[in-house]
């Protein structure tokens, strides 16, 4: 029986650089996910890159989800679905801010179906 599970990857933060979220561990057996991105008061100029990576090991790390870089000072409320279904057990977000004045606010999370054997 499938049910549907919210992971938060990125809690609602407010940026002012480059950050790399806490690993979050997630059940191995996720399929069909839907990544979201959600950037709020950004400055004028800022632009948001964003991605989740997954790993094996909580060592290498390789991206699962790529959102559109947001347009300068814009807000964004992006859907993205993956190109390889299977999740693997570890997940971060790593958010890329670029500008002159780089700040707003960001969340990331992910919603998928949980199988069990």
């Amino acid at each position: 029986m499938a049910s549907i599970q919210q992971t938060i990857v990125f809690p609602t933060t407010d940026l002012t650089a480059t950050t790399t979220g806490a690993t979050v561990t997630v059940v191995p057996r996720s399929k069909r996910i839907i990544g979201r991105l959600i950037v709020t008061v950004p400055s004028a100029n800022v632009t948001v890159a964003a991605v989740i990576q997954h790993s094996a090991d909580n060592v290498t790390w390789f991206t699962y989800l790529s959102f559109t870089t947001t347009g300068a000072g814009a807000t964004a409320n992006q859907i993205v679905y993956p190109t390889n279904d299977a999740v693997l057990p570890y997940v971060r977000a790593v958010m890329t801010l670029g500008g002159a004045i780089t700040t707003c606010t960001c969340f990331v999370d992910f919603f998928s179906e949980t199988y069990s054997q």
